[in-house]
């Protein structure tokens, strides 16, 4: 027996690798905390240190993904693209890469 599920599109999550300036001076990376949205457009607005507190946020490796529910409310997120916004480090490369 084969089950259905119906699933609607419910906007956008977006996880990824913050590049910061941090105080005191120095470069950094960090996971961000996931976020969503009605749409898939990042500015840098957007971004975040996940709490950490830091000068600035330069830019960031973002993934983003289209978020559906079913009737239940239960996610499921599907990969679509990546983006990257702003000003990106090597170092945040690297970091992107092994999370």
């Amino acid at each position: 027996m084969t089950k259905t599920k119906i699933l609607k599109q419910d906007g956008f999550a977006f996880t990824g690798t913050a590049d910061l300036n941090l105080w005191g001076g120095g470069n950094a990376c960090i996971e961000m905390e996931s976020w969503e949205a009605p749409n898939k457009k990042v500015k840098l607005e957007d971004l975040n240190d996940a709490g950490f507190g830091v000068e600035s946020i330069n830019g960031a490796i973002v993934e983003v993904w289209e978020v559906y529910r079913d009737k239940n409310n239960h996610t499921i997120r599907e990969w679509i693209e990546t983006q990257e916004i702003g000003e990106i480090s090597d170092d945040t490369y690297r970091g992107h890469n092994n999370y």
